[in-house]
């Protein structure tokens, strides 16, 4: 067994659910988690004991190296950007692996010294990283070009959810095209409204919908131009939104490797994505441009050959991505520091004073 614990500061959303699927999917160690988010563990099977992080960026930090030092993990999680720095900004007695969900610095978005800057921050802080857990290819040469020396471990992402007996993907369009995610800059809220412009101007019937929340003002311009928005959906209320029919389509700008594109691949759904590096070496519907991706989207729904070419793509990716790829990847990770604390404490408890 091995004593985990996981440090997140966005525990809600994608980035919540994949902590959430490392505990279930790895029930054989002993799980601790730090966090600060929208959702809650109190129901997640599995967590051992739970702390909310207090408000401010030194607490943050010291918080990390008190729980480390009341329940002595084996290992330390960190999930995503500011998890990575809470734990690595001093030293814990215990290794960190670092899980990115994403670099910050890939965000399109942001100001190219802003993203340097970032870059730099990574760079120094993986000199203080025990091995950084990776999604894809990418993100291993990602690491690595932070620093040559970093060590990967690849951990993949799988769907979190599984269809009924009686779904039949199939039958899964009609003129409902859906994102899932957090409604923020990163997954580009704008680049899907131009493209339901265009594809409504081609097809009045469309309709879209983002499932999600976030940023109130980007919620609101999605409204205004007649996306539905069904706020947060969690658990059943996901899988029944999965269920439907609908043309996955996802329009954000970076990521490390979105569970929402899994999850709809899981489902049956003919999935189209914006040509984004996380999706390198993959056989996706990937689209450069709003119009590529209009295009695409209309061509999916035509049901012809457009629509054989989104659903193979998705059934492919399942096949690589999948639970039981990702839970001996988690087994093999966790593994490796079995009872560290414990035998660190025998030899330690046994030097003469």
């Amino acid at each position: 067994m091995t004593r985990v614990l996981h440090v997140v500061e966005c525990y809600d959303a994608g980035v919540g659910r994949a902590v959430d699927r490392w505990i279930t999917l790895s029930p054989q160690h002993e799980h601790h988690l730090l966090w600060e988010g929208l959702q809650s563990p109190d129901d997640v099977e599995g967590v051992m004991s739970h702390l909310r992080m207090p408000a401010g960026f030194l607490a943050r930090i010291r918080a990390v190296r008190q729980m480390v030092n009341g329940i002595h993990p084996d290992v330390v999680v960190a999930h995503s950007s500011w998890a990575g720095v809470y734990t690595r900004a001093r030293s814990v007695d215990a290794p960190v692996l670092y899980a990115p969900h994403a670099y910050k610095f890939e965000d399109p978005l942001q100001h190219p010294l802003l993203r340097a800057a970032y870059r730099g921050a990574e760079g120094i802080l993986a000199k203080r990283t025990y091995a950084t857990i990776t999604l894809t290819p990418r993100e291993d040469a990602l690491a690595r070009s932070l620093d040559q020396q970093a060590r990967t471990l690849r951990v993949p992402n799988a769907s979190t959810l599984a269809p009924g007996a009686s779904h039949r993907p199939s039958d899964r369009v009609d003129n409902t095209i859906a994102m899932i995610g957090r409604i923020s800059p990163q997954k580009s809220p704008d680049f899907f409204l131009e493209v339901a412009s265009r594809v409504r101007e081609q097809n009045t019937d469309a309709h879209f919908v983002w499932a999600g929340d976030g940023d109130v003002g980007l919620r609101n311009q999605l409204e205004a131009s007649g996306v539905e928005v069904t706020g947060w959906l969690k658990g059943k209320q996901l899988r029944d939104f999965l269920e439907r029919p609908f043309v996955y389509f996802h329009s954000a700008g970076y990521e490390g490797f979105p569970l929402s594109v899994l999850d709809a691949a899981a489902f049956g759904h003919p999935v189209i994505v914006r040509d984004i590096p996380a999706f390198d070496g993959l056989d996706l519907w990937r689209c450069e441009s709003t119009s590529s991706a209009a295009r695409a989207i209309l061509s999916v729904l035509e049901r012809g050959s457009g629509h054989r070419r989104a659903a193979s793509a998705a059934e492919s990716l399942v096949k690589h991505m999948n639970e039981e790829v990702q839970a001996a990847a988690v087994d093999a990770v966790l593994s490796e520091f079995h009872n560290r604390s414990a035998r660190r404490h025998e030899l330690t408890s046994g030097r003469p004073e």
